[in-house]
């Protein structure tokens, strides 16, 4: 006889748990205080601490002149906020400034100490911003690191946070969390520059054709530029510095330039220089004049040099007795100068003999055919 199968079916019960992981303290938002031309505020790295429309990361922040002190780091800021059971401690910046072309260095810090708690009754801190209970602001907005002071160039400005705490306690510290975008960190360029100059004259006279070259600048920047010319204020122009960091001014006339400022990223540049412009210096040249014989005719001075300057000449006419110097001044605005020639008159030579002026001879004795008059001639001649 077959037995019965028998079945057993095991149930099992299967409990579903929902797990909430514990939230840790947090810091929502993070910023960069810095001062430019325009501005000194909050440069939003995370979240939004700062105006809204002030970005740090990946940010050109412009250009700037060397020692100006038109660039200053002033700290930072960094929101946090934990629970009733956590606790935050400290909160610190790092930050190093690099060449773009150079391997980075190490990280300086800057404490950021508490500044504020959430006033949860109005839901605002006390300086303003809407927060929560457990909410906290840290922020230290009064160093004054100049990063105009390095050497021109393009720079990097590079920040990350770190925040000590407890997700356990309220009293604890042995959390870290850090604001490290990833770990790629936060990054602002720059660029510093230091502007120089140099100038080139007219080259015809009265001519608009002398410039003035200023080098020093970043390459691909357009500048407004202003300056004086003879105390007369020119209005500003607009020029974008080619490949190598220069501006060049053109058309300029003789006189003297001054007061130069350039203008770029809301930053104004004083130059403390003035530049003199001159017109070109010609001098007049003319066919030498051979001596000359005193009496004959005397050669005409000409109006006008070999290289095309009219003038005139005092004396006007050469002596042709004396020798002389004799000045030619150009006439206006042909930038030329006054020049002297000499002219050498060859006086007279009287004629002399070693015979003095005058000589006495015997006739020739060979007309004498009577021999007693030779002989007297003869005896004459020898005396």
């Amino acid at each position: 006889m077959k037995k019965p199968l028998v079945v057993f079916l095991c149930f099992i019960n299967i409990a579903l748990f929902t797990s909430t992981a514990k939230a840790q303290f947090a810091a929502p938002a993070s910023a960069v205080w810095l001062s430019n031309c325009t501005q000194s505020n909050f440069f939003n790295t995370s979240g939004t601490l700062g105006p809204a429309g002030n970005l740090f990361s990946n940010i050109n922040l412009g250009v700037y002149t060397q020692n100006s002190g038109t660039l200053i780091l002033r700290g930072g800021g960094v929101r946090t906020s934990k629970t009733a059971t956590e606790n935050v401690c400290s909160v610190r910046m790092h930050y190093r400034i690099y060449l773009q072309s150079s391997a980075p260095g190490a990280f300086n810090i800057i404490d950021l100490p508490h500044l504020s708690d959430c006033d949860v009754s109005s839901g605002q801190f006390p300086g303003g911003g809407a927060c929560s209970v457990g909410d906290q602001l840290w922020e230290r907005t009064d160093t004054t690191i100049d990063i105009t002071s390095p050497a021109p160039g393009k720079y990097i400005l590079e920040v990350y946070y770190d925040v000590a705490g407890s997700n356990t306690s309220t009293t604890g510290c042995s959390d870290t969390l850090l604001l490290n975008n990833s770990g790629n960190n936060y990054k602002a360029s720059f660029s510093i520059q230091s502007p120089t100059f140099a100038s080139n004259n007219p080259v015809t006279c009265n001519g608009a054709d002398g410039f003035i070259t200023i080098s020093g600048l970043v390459a691909g920047s357009t500048y407004s530029v202003s300056f004086t010319h003879n105390g007369v204020p020119v209005s500003p122009v607009f020029l974008t510095a080619n490949g190598s960091g220069q501006i060049v001014i053109l058309n300029l006339i003789a006189g003297i330039y001054s007061n130069f400022l350039l203008k770029i990223n809301g930053c104004t540049t004083n130059l403390f220089i003035g530049i003199v412009l001159s017109n070109p210096i010609f001098i007049p040249t003319f066919p030498t004049i051979s001596p000359f014989c005193a009496g004959t005719t005397a050669p005409l001075l000409p109006s006008t040099s070999i290289n095309g300057i009219v003038g005139s000449w005092s004396p006007a006419v050469i002596d042709n007795q004396n020798s002389g110097s004799y000045t030619f001044t150009p006439s206006g605005n042909q930038c030329g100068i006054t020049v002297n020639i000499n002219v050498t008159v060859i006086p007279p030579t009287v004629p002399t003999f070693g015979f003095g002026t005058s000589l006495t001879i015997c006739a020739d004795p060979n007309r004498y055919i009577d021999k007693w008059n030779y002989r007297y001639m003869e005896s004459c001649c020898s005396r």
